[in-house]
């Protein structure tokens, strides 16, 4: 799995320099994945994460956790959302290379307990068989938000 990955982002850092140019097709249907994803998070609709992560998903949580689709899956079967709302924030950028792209973006969240706190992220995705899942990403929680 590492392989795969690491091959990944090798492949979408040797092409940077020939940047597609992406059809409005794949930016918005990226963009709509960004945001089901994040309106997940409060309603840990499983449907959401199967149809959107890639069989082979990794992640790493702002915690630090590793986590693949099916512990994602379980997670979110597992119980109520510690979140009251979950948005994703305007200024997304996403760059395609081929049938490679890497989003990166933010959030805003309420917690339960009134926390109120910003995610920062960024998510590699791949396409097959015509639709855009993501492979991996990384969360950071931004420190201080209150």
């Amino acid at each position: 799995m590492k392989n795969l990955l690491l091959s990944c982002c090798l492949l979408c850092s040797l092409v940077a320099a020939q940047e597609q140019t992406h059809s409005d097709a794949d930016f918005k249907q990226i963009v709509d994945i960004e945001r089901r994803w994040a309106e997940q998070v409060v309603t840990n609709d499983v449907t959401t994460l199967e149809q959107i992560l890639a069989v082979d998903y990794q992640g790493v949580e702002p915690d630090g956790r590793n986590v693949t689709k099916k512990e994602a899956i379980a997670e979110a079967k597992a119980g109520p959302s510690e979140f009251a709302s979950n948005h994703l924030n305007d200024g997304m950028r996403v760059r395609v290379y081929g049938n490679c792209a890497i989003a990166q973006g933010s959030e805003t969240f309420v917690r339960k307990n009134g926390k109120r706190g910003r995610y920062i992220w960024t998510d590699t995705f791949i396409k097959s068989d015509g639709k855009w899942r993501i492979e991996a990403s990384q969360d950071l929680e931004l420190p201080g938000e209150k």
